[in-house]
């Protein structure tokens, strides 16, 4: 029987979404505990011109479900990493092991791009 963490963590995250809550807290706690003000140190040295990256922690919720909405359904054929209603929007804007970067035009001030890193306290 192979079974890897990937599995677990999606089996957990599907069918316990309390438990995979919880393992999410206490994860972002021991991150904060180990890595705490080296996260605020991300530099990106490489944004195009008439652009700028922001924390996605300072762009309001509705503009960033607004953005996901906009998104063709094939978009997500194989991006599908968390959900993309306000509430959860809202709980990884929050959550300090979630290092996310919205891309923003300049010209129209509306989103162009999103990237994430999940980090893990080990």
């Amino acid at each position: 029987m192979n079974i890897d963490l990937y599995s677990i963590a999606h089996t957990l995250k599907n069918k316990l979404p309390f438990v995979w809550d919880a393992i999410e807290k206490v994860n972002e706690w021991l991150f904060l505990l180990r890595y705490g003000s080296k996260v605020n140190k991300v530099c990106v040295s490489c944004v195009p011109d008439g652009f700028n990256l922001e924390k996605m922690c300072e762009i309001p919720t509705e503009t960033i479900v607004e953005f996901f909405e906009r998104q063709p359904a094939e978009a997500f054929t194989f991006f599908n990493p968390h959900k993309f209603d306000y509430k959860s929007i809202k709980r990884l804007q929050k959550n300090n092991s979630y290092l996310a970067y919205l891309l923003l035009d300049k010209s129209t001030e509306r989103i162009a791009g999103y990237c994430f890193n999940r980090c893990f306290f080990w």
